[in-house]
């Protein structure tokens, strides 16, 4: 476990947590941590997002740079507003029950195909995505089909869309 037992009646109330570059491979044990929102836990040893699903008060999650290979752990987020998976292991994009999600960055992942960016038509607030650096993002009609699927985006990869 992360937290050790005794210590968790103290850290109920804690709000942000970020363990960044701790060769974390397991996020077991966050469970007891009801109130919180910001979660970092980038450049660890992490193969999955198991331990986070439970955590329905979170509103950000920064986990980019591990070995992360599904986003299907984040279902019950729902007051997700920000996550950055970048640099991982994710070939599509699981995200349909997200609905209050505005930043997503998911930037240097294995992503090739528009069908494995689909759900991104799901995301009625999404405002901002990176996928440069994604195989996806090299696809000649890129753009105008990102802009099809989302089309409150604001900001797509580094440059910021122009609202009419």
């Amino acid at each position: 476990d992360l937290v050790l037992p005794a210590a968790r009646q103290h850290l109920r109330r804690l709000e942000e947590l970020h363990l960044g570059r701790n060769k974390i491979n397991s996020l077991a044990g966050l469970a007891g941590l009801p109130a919180l929102r910001v979660l970092g836990v980038a450049s660890n040893r992490l193969r999955s997002l198991e331990g986070i699903e439970g955590l329905e008060t979170l509103r950000e999650v920064y986990a980019d740079h591990n070995g992360i290979d599904s986003m299907g752990t984040l279902v019950r987020l729902e007051r997700l507003h920000t996550l950055d998976l970048s640099a991982n292991r994710l070939a599509a994009i699981e995200c349909a029950s997200l609905a209050s999600l505005e930043e997503l960055w998911l930037n240097t992942n294995p992503i090739a195909t528009l069908s494995d960016v689909a759900q991104l038509s799901t995301l009625p607030v999404l405002k901002t995505i990176y996928l440069e650096g994604c195989p996806v993002s090299k696809l000649a009609d890129y753009r105008q089909a990102l802009l099809r699927l989302a089309p409150r985006l604001q900001q797509l990869d580094a440059d910021m869309i122009p609202q009419s």
